[in-house]
C-alpha cells in the first residue's frame, strides 16, 4: 500500500485518530456516497497501518467502487484516490482525468505523478491545486518534496523554510526537513532530532523510521 503523509498537527489529533480505528468501516469510507476529503483518506491510510488485515478490505472495496455503474465525477475523484493508496498509479491517473477536476483530484494527480517519477508534471499538478483551494502550505511541503528528488537539494529547503503555521507541528514538516538536510549534507543531530519530532506526532511515520534507521 502506498504511504499517505499524515495530515495531523498535534500528538493529540493522532492519538484521536487511534481511538477511532477500531471502529472505522473502510468499506462505508470507500462506497459512501457523502463528501470525501483529506482526513477521510487518512483514517483509511491508517486504519490498514493499525491492521495490515485491513489492506484486502480495502482493495476490495476499491473494486467494488470501480464496478460501480454511471460513476459521477465525484466519485472518480474518490476511486482515483483510493487507486493511488492502494499502489495502482497507472489506473488511477486515467481515472483522477476523469474526475471533477477540483483541488484534491489536482492534488494527488501530483501525488501520483511524484510515484511514478514524473517529477516536473508533480509540480504542475500541485501548482494546480493550490490554485484550487488546497491548503497552500501541503501542496508547498509536497513541492519540496518533489524538488529534493530532482536534486534541487537548495530549493527544497528554501521552500520549506517559507512554511508557517500548524503544519510546521506535523509529523511531515520535521520528516521532510530531516530529509532535506540529510541530502545537504547537514548537521546530524538536528537531522535525528527532526526524525524523532516527527516521530512524537506520528509513532508509525514509515519515512521518519526509515531515517532513523539509516
Amino acid at each position: 500500500m502506498n504511504v499517505c503523509h499524515s495530515r495531523f498537527d498535534t500528538p493529540g489529533e493522532f492519538e484521536e485518530l487511534m481511538v477511532q480505528m477500531a471502529t472505522v468501516d473502510i468499506r462505508e469510507i470507500v462506497l459512501s456516497n457523502q463528501t470525501f476529503g483529506p482526513q477521510d483518506i487518512e483514517r483509511l491510510v491508517r486504519a490498514v497501518e493499525e491492521d495490515l488485515t485491513q489492506a484486502a478490505l480495502l482493495r476490495d472495496a476499491v473494486l467494488e467502487l470501480q464496478q460501480a455503474p454511471s460513476p459521477s465525477p465525484a466519485t472518480l475523484t474518490r476511486l482515483g484516490v483510493c487507486l493511488y493508496l492502494v499502489g495502482k498509479f497507472t489506473e488511477a491517473e486515467s481515472t483522477l482525468k476523469q474526475g471533477d477536476g477540483g483541488a484534491l483530484a489536482q492534488y494527488y494527480m501530483g501525488k501520483n505523478c511524484f510515484q511514478l517519477e514524473e517529477y516536473d508534471r508533480a509540480l504542475a499538478y500541485y501548482d494546480a491545486a493550490e490554485k484550487s483551494g488546497y491548503t497552500p502550505e501541503w501542496c508547498q511541503l509536497s513541492r519540496a518534496e518533489v524538488l529534493r528528488y530532482m536534486g534541487r537539494k537548495e530549493e527544497a529547503l528554501k521552500l520549506l523554510d517559507n512554511i508557517f503555521g500548524p503544519v510546521e507541528q506535523n509529523a511531515e514538516y520535521p520528516f521532510q526537513r530531516a530529509a532535506t538536510l540529510a541530502a545537504l549534507g547537514g548537521n546530524m543531530p538536528e537531522v535525528i532530532a527532526l526524525y524523532q519530532r516527527a516521530l512524537q506526532v506520528n509513532p508509525r511515520h514509515a519515512g521518519a523510521l526509515f531515517g532513523l534507521a539509516f
